[in-house]
């Protein structure tokens, strides 16, 4: 049995961190299934041709180990607001989520395990995701190609947290996982997040694994070094009922609890597992006159792989998600507002082709259907039910010093609203990628940037056209 516990003062809020060990030193993942990596040989998932982090032409950051706990807060934008090119949207400690290069919402698609987070947080600043990090043993940020794995629609980047919930090893030790103790000076608040993988026993000539995951979070109002609002709403306004408050921040505190359980079939070549997780969070929204959001959901994932022998084909992944997602806005008097509701599904198909020569290629398949509505004064959109089906494919080339790649993506969307309004696009998105394993000769549309190996990642020409839209072609580039 092996477990590592963490205690730590969040990076951002206090100066002291501790690190203490139960039975040895975090040197592994957070759920220890295989020995120790380092960062040359981390896979990226984020990758359709299961290739390590230096290997891949997709422009790909992952966040593990020791540096993802040293970085860990209570939002995921607060954790990746130190990666390069990554901020954090900050509306409060309680909704934080990532912005890359400037942009949010929509165009940074949020995955937890690989399916999207089926929530309404997208849809506005003061909206915390459903994603959250505190049971993360990486998180990949995904640029460049790979995004056609998930959308077209994601042109910013996607971030996916990965807590290993549905297990796909099985663990050197019977039982193995991790703990994690934080407290913070700032706003009195304390975090408790433990995981664990069990080997259940054999079946057949495999085994039988199962997780268990709970974490929980609680904040008071956080200090500042002076008054809550700013110089020039204190001129304008300058009596405020209740008086000028400072040194704290009214409506700043949260709460959040999660609780997840997976178990999984592993065997030799094959892996296929289900899990449930369960999130409640009710954080406060500061300057919203004391209102407070409160979030709920539930969801259902599975996930398997199937590597096949000799045959022309190498690996077929299969993965899919079901949510219930509730957000209820209350007034300061505790009187519900404004209530998000989002029912969910995605799917995904995904087949690997063995590697021909130079040449190796995945394909795949993705289906989603969401049922949206947002009920209340504030309600900005009618209920709405969207499907979408896409069709993706990626290919590469080994030209020895010389990389290509090339991913193209076929999408269908269709929105109907409560009215029996339909509307519905159609979309092509191509993507071609250079790549050379030289700091000799530099082509002159190259973006320098340092990797583990010295290599050099390039531009990548981005080219969408809407089918809808024949006449309009649009040309952007994707530095990553």
């Amino acid at each position: 049995m092996e477990f590592t516990v963490i205690t730590q003062m969040p990076r951002t809020q206090c100066a002291l961190t501790t690190l203490l060990t139960g039975a040895a030193l975090y040197t592994a993942p957070a759920f220890a299934q295989t020995p120790a990596q380092n960062n040359d040989e981390i896979i990226v998932t984020g990758s359709l041709l299961s290739v390590t982090s230096t290997e891949t032409l997709v422009g790909v950051s992952v966040l593990t180990g020791e540096e993802l706990q040293r970085r860990m807060s209570g939002s995921l934008g607060e954790t990746l607001k130190f990666e390069p090119g990554i901020s954090s949207s900050f509306f409060g400690a309680g909704a934080s989520r990532p912005i890359i290069r400037g942009q949010g919402g929509l165009r940074v698609l949020l995955l937890d395990n690989g399916i999207g987070s089926i929530d309404a947080s997208a849809s506005s600043p003061d909206h915390a995701g459903a994603v959250e990090p505190a049971l993360a043993n990486r998180i990949e940020v995904i640029r460049g190609s790979g995004l056609l794995r998930y959308g077209s629609a994601a042109a910013g980047g996607v971030i996916n947290v990965i807590d290993g919930r549905i297990p796909e090893r099985v663990p050197d030790k019977r039982i193995a996982g991790n703990a994690r103790i934080g407290v913070s000076s700032v706003d009195n608040g304390y975090e408790v997040a433990v995981g664990s993988d069990i080997v259940l026993g054999q079946l057949g000539a495999g085994d039988i694994v199962a997780h268990a995951g709970f974490s929980h979070r609680t904040t008071d109002d956080y200090d500042i070094p002076n008054f809550a609002r700013s110089e020039s709403l204190r001129r304008l306004s300058p009596n405020p009922q209740g008086g000028e408050t400072r040194d704290t921040l009214p409506n700043s505190s949260t709460k959040a609890t999660s609780l997840a359980a997976g178990i999984s079939y592993i065997g030799e070549g094959t892996f296929f597992g289900a899990a449930i997780k369960d999130l409640n969070s009710t954080y406060g929204i500061p300057g919203g006159e004391g209102a407070t959001i409160r979030l709920d959901q539930t969801r259902v994932d599975l996930s398997s792989k199937f590597e096949f022998g000799d045959s022309p084909f190498e690996s077929l992944s299969l993965s899919g998600g079901v949510a219930d997602y509730l957000h209820t806005e209350f007034e300061a008097s505790g009187e519900a507002g404004t209530v998000f509701s989002n029912e969910g599904f995605e799917g995904r198909a995904e087949i690997v082709q063995r590697t021909q020569g130079i040449w190796q290629a995945a394909h795949g398949v993705q289906y989603k259907k969401r049922n949206f509505s947002a009920i209340g004064e504030e309600a900005f959109v009618p209920p709405t039910t969207t499907n979408l089906f896409g069709v993706f494919s990626f290919h590469e080339l080994d030209l020895g010093k010389l990389h290509l790649e090339a991913a193209g993506r076929y999408e269908h969307i269709r929105h109907t609203d409560n009215m029996g309004t339909s509307i519905s696009f159609n979309g092509i998105t191509v993507t071609i990628c250079e790549h050379q394993d030289t700091t000799e000769i530099i082509p002159s549309h190259c973006r320098y940037q340092r990797c583990s190996k010295h290599q050099w990642d390039c531009v990548c020409q981005l080219y969408q056209c809407q089918i809808n839209e024949p006449l309009k072609v649009m040309l952007s580039e994707s530095l990553y």
